[in-house]
């Protein structure tokens, strides 16, 4: 009997809000700032944690 394989799922990306009131999508990342995240940086948290990123272009 062979042993089961076993695949990780793939690293989440982290959820993109935005904190404009006129720009409340963020479509390409490379045009906005992060001003907020979910979590502070070092924080450990789950795997399947949701991980959000507050973005400004304005800032």
């Amino acid at each position: 009997m062979t042993e089961p394989q076993f695949t990780p799922p793939p690293p989440r990306r982290p959820s993109l809000g935005s904190a404009d009131e006129n720009d409340t999508v963020v479509i390409m990342a490379a045009n906005w700032k992060v001003v907020e995240q979910s979590h502070p940086a070092g924080d450990k948290v789950a795997a399947d944690a949701l991980i959000v990123l507050t973005c400004s272009k304005k800032k």
